[in-house]
């Protein structure tokens, strides 16, 4: 117990030492601390002074630049230089106080802003504003500045006002310049002319450069507000017609200098284009509303626009329709579903659809719902609609099922094969056709019309040879088809086959084929066919022969005629009276004889295609003209009223040459057969292409009608005054109007008379105009539409040739410069075509270079016409080829 307290007294000895020796550890770490602070204040003064030297020297540096420069962090104006000051006006109070950037023109102030953001970098150009409210045009550049661990904004603001001024001096010299093709014109608030340029000169008739107010020249330019425009730099732009000119005017206002420039283009082609299309757009609301079809457009399923029919199909108006989902007029969910389907409609096929629809007042109709999307790749540009009503037609059909089924038993038993056909598989085939097919009445049901070809042919190869028929029955026309038909065994008969559709305004309602077995038939006509070859065979022998014949004895009689001349005409041994006269006649003989050896021999070219026909326009005035003045002293002769009422224009289609002997010969018949005191009358054909001779002579016995265009047959006689002929002149017209297409007919009446109609067929120029310029072929189109032509466009000899390939024009316009090919590559192109290389063709280029026009000549064109076209330049050349 006594060791206790000096434990006791031990241990609080020991506690006081230990509490001594923190306390000197805690004295120490504070004195550390001390040092090390009095160490940071020291640096931080230090740098404080080097942050104030940098700055004093930044500040020095950006004073001593010729350009404004600030100090910014996140748009947060630090610093300017005095330059700043000087060029702006505003200290940096004024900035530092101001919530935006009070040095920018409002209207630039956003984009500044937008750019401090970005960092942008880039110089760009803006309105300064200054301190007293003025503006002008400055550059700004931007640069990152890192300063003591910031990010700051370096901006330099250069004064470019005067650069911009240089530029606008440069501009006005373009704009007020003699090169400068439109017009451009300078004026103040009032509208008196400041300035102007050579071209408006000209165009307006002006004699003198300002002192003018603009509105005695150009209409409207009092109400588009200049001091307006000019105060807040404005642009706005109005059009006027200025004489027979229209033009589009833009104003500028330039506040600065207190102007408003006026730049003219012009626009009186557009105005024109403008007004064609506006006269194309009322035609077309008529077309629209005179269709026999309901059309609808519909935007988001909802009707927007109806025509008067679609008011008729639903019963109702037109506002009592637009609106209304298209949806609520279709009678099942089914045939809704079907019409909302937007797969076709996305792919610009159309959607077609056949059931009933119900009415405003909610009967019911059946229709046809063609469908198709303006735009395929946005539907919500609209949709158009034609719905069709053909409940009648609907009644029709079942009619017409009750009527085949009342006509069955009559058709069962025709004596010709009789079949229906509905998607290419007989539906019915009466006894006749089964009996002549082989087949049992079964076996029709599951038969195609495949299995009676005389071979298997693809799918596409079907499509390829029938397309063309099926074209045919659309259009309501029946089909003659003579073929080889296999029946059940595999034999093959040639039979004809008459096909109808039921309906040609849908195919799928079904077909009606007639079949008919002309084997026998067919048999007796390759006899008939060789028979008649043989016969041809031996009409061109003889043909031949007699060309030889008529060839050979042309000469001997021509030497025959000779010398009966000089015997006739030997004045120093000259003949006895009777012998005379008697050698005359034997003249007039041989010269008859030798007519008729001329006329064998054209005919027998004709027929051996020895002479071949050159068809052109021409006009038919000339060649009634010629004949008329050719006969006009014979006819004066014996008394004989000549006249031709050809009019002037009378445009034909023919080889000019065997035309005009045909009407040569119409006329020498006439006085012919005409006496003293008839009239003759050469005429022009009413309503068609051809030329008629009438005459009051003797007429044409009734038994020699039919037989006087006939080789075959005599019908040559004496004419009124004892004029002998050979009986070929008309038939050899006759061949000569059929070869071209036409006829030769006579209307005569023994003792009154005869009329003579040699017909041409109508034809209607087809001139092909091939440029690239789409204004120049409008204008073209526009001023021939009155002349009965019919006119193809092609944008370059590349797409004319292709045209070409299935129409031959008679005549060609083309221009020179154009893509793909050319009109020199073209007009090569058609020379040497063996189809083309007769074609006219007219050169139309811009180009005045006679180097040009020589090598268009060269390379065959036919006549050559600069740009722009003239049109009263143009129309006689046309003329010229297409009469």
């Amino acid at each position: 117990m006594g060791d206790l307290p000096v434990r006791q007294n031990l241990r609080q000895l020991q506690s006081a030492q230990l509490k001594k020796k923190h306390m000197k550890e805690d004295q120490k770490n504070i004195a550390e601390l001390q040092e090390e602070n009095r160490k940071l204040r020291q640096s931080l003064s230090c740098m404080e002074e080097r942050l104030k030297m940098s700055d004093e020297k930044f500040l020095r540096l950006s004073d001593a630049t010729f350009e404004a420069v600030l100090l910014h962090e996140d748009g947060k104006i630090l610093e300017t230089n005095v330059k700043f000051q000087v060029m702006f006006g505003w200290s940096l109070d004024d900035l530092r106080n101001s919530s935006e950037p009070v040095f920018i023109a409002p209207e630039f102030r956003e984009l500044l802003m937008k750019h401090f953001a970005e960092k942008h970098e880039e110089p760009y150009e803006v309105l300064g504003q200054r301190k007293d409210g003025s503006k002008f045009h400055i550059e700004i550049h931007c640069k990152g500045l890192n300063l003591c661990g910031k990010n700051l904004r370096v901006v330099t603001i250069r004064d470019i006002s005067k650069r911009k001024k240089l530029e606008e001096e440069v501009k006005l010299r373009a704009l007020f310049g003699k090169f400068n093709p439109g017009p451009v014109l300078r004026c103040d608030k009032d509208a008196m002319l400041r300035m102007v340029n050579p071209a408006a000169m000209e165009i307006f008739g002006m004699e003198k450069e300002e002192g003018i107010r603009l509105n005695e020249f150009i209409p409207g330019i009092e109400n588009i507000g200049l001091e307006d425009c000019i105060a807040k730099d404005s642009l706005t732009a109005f059009s006027a017609p200025v004489g027979d000119q229209y033009f589009q005017f833009t104003v500028r206002g330039v506040s600065e200098m207190g102007v408003a420039q006026i730049y003219g283009s012009d626009i009186t082609d557009r105005k024109k284009l403008e007004g064609r299309l506006q006269e194309t757009l009322a035609e077309l609301q008529i077309i629209l509303e005179s269709a026999g079809v309901g059309i609808s457009l519909v935007k988001e399923g909802k009707i927007i626009w109806a025509n008067n029919i679609l008011e008729e199909i639903f019963r109702g108006s037109r506002e009592s329709v637009y609106g209304k989902d298209l949806s609520i007029f279709f009678s099942s969910q089914s045939a809704k579903e079907e019409e909302l389907k937007g797969a076709s409609l996305i792919a610009g096929e159309p959607v077609q659809i056949e059931g009933t629809l119900k009415r405003l007042d909610s009967s019911l109709f059946w229709s046809r719902v063609v469908g198709k999307a303006i735009d395929p790749a946005d539907l919500s540009k609209g949709i158009i609609y034609i719905i069709e009503d053909f409940s009648q037609r609907k009644e029709m059909e079942e009619k017409l099922k009750q009527a085949l089924a009342e006509l069955e038993i009559i058709l069962e038993n025709a004596g010709v094969g009789i079949a229906m056909v509905m998607a290419r598989k007989f539906s019915w085939m009466n006894k006749k056709l089964r009996e002549m097919l082989g087949y049992e009445k079964a076996e029709v049901e599951d038969l195609g019309i495949e299995a009676l070809f005389p071979k298997k042919v693809t799918e596409e190869e079907f499509h390829k040879i029938h397309a063309g028929n099926m074209e045919k029955m659309k259009q309501g026309e029946t089909i003659y088809m003579e073929t080889n038909i296999k029946r059940k065994d595999g034999s093959l008969f040639w039979g004809r086959r008459v096909i109808k559709a039921i309906d040609s305004s849908n195919l799928s309602m079904g077909l009606i084929s007639i079949v008919e077995d002309f084997s026998e038939r067919k048999r007796m006509e390759e006899e008939l066919r060789a028979a008649k070859e043989k016969a041809e065979e031996a009409t061109k022998l003889k043909d031949k022969f007699v060309s030889l014949v008529a060839h050979d004895l042309k000469s001997p009689f021509n030497s025959i005629l000779g010398y009966l001349t000089l015997v006739h005409d030997d004045a120093q041994n000259p003949l006895h009276p009777k012998h005379h006269e008697m050698l005359s006649r034997a003249m007039d003989s041989g010269k008859a004889l030798l007519h008729m050896i001329e006329e064998l021999l054209k005919i027998s070219r004709f027929q051996t295609g020895k002479i071949l026909l050159q068809p052109k326009f021409f006009d038919g005035y000339l060649s009634a003209g010629y004949a008329a003045a050719n006969l006009r002293n014979l006819a004066e002769q014996k008394g004989i009223s000549l006249i031709s009422e050809v009019p002037r224009g009378t445009r034909l289609y023919a080889d000019v040459n065997l035309f005009g002997e045909v009407v040569q010969n119409l006329v020498s018949n006439a006085v012919k057969f005409c006496h003293e005191g008839d009239r003759i009358t050469i005429s022009a054909l009413k309503g068609r292409a051809g030329i008629t001779v009438n005459d009051t002579g003797v007429g044409i016995n009734e038994m020699m009608l039919p037989k006087i265009f006939q080789h075959e047959e005599t019908t040559s006689t004496k004419g009124t005054a004892g004029e002998k002929g050979t009986g070929l002149g008309l038939p050899f017209s006759h061949d000569i109007m059929e070869a071209h297409g036409g006829t030769l007919r006579v209307e005569s009446v023994a003792g009154k008379g005869s009329t003579f109609y040699a017909e041409l067929p109508t034809v209607k120029p087809v001139i092909l105009l091939v440029d690239d310029d789409e204004v120049t072929r409008f204008m073209f189109k526009e001023n021939m539409l009155q002349h009965d032509l019919e006119i193809l466009e092609a944008e370059n000899g590349e797409e004319a040739m292709r045209l070409m390939d299935k129409t031959i024009p008679h005549l060609i316009l083309t221009d020179i410069e154009m893509p793909v090919m050319n009109g020199y590559e073209f007009l090569k192109r058609i020379k040497e075509k063996e189809e083309t290389k007769s074609t006219p063709v007219i050169v139309i280029t811009s180009s005045s270079s006679i180097e040009d026009r020589e090598k268009a000549f060269q390379l065959g064109a036919n006549d050559y016409v600069g740009k722009p076209l003239v049109i009263e330049d143009l129309i006689p050349r046309v003329r010229r080829f297409v009469s």
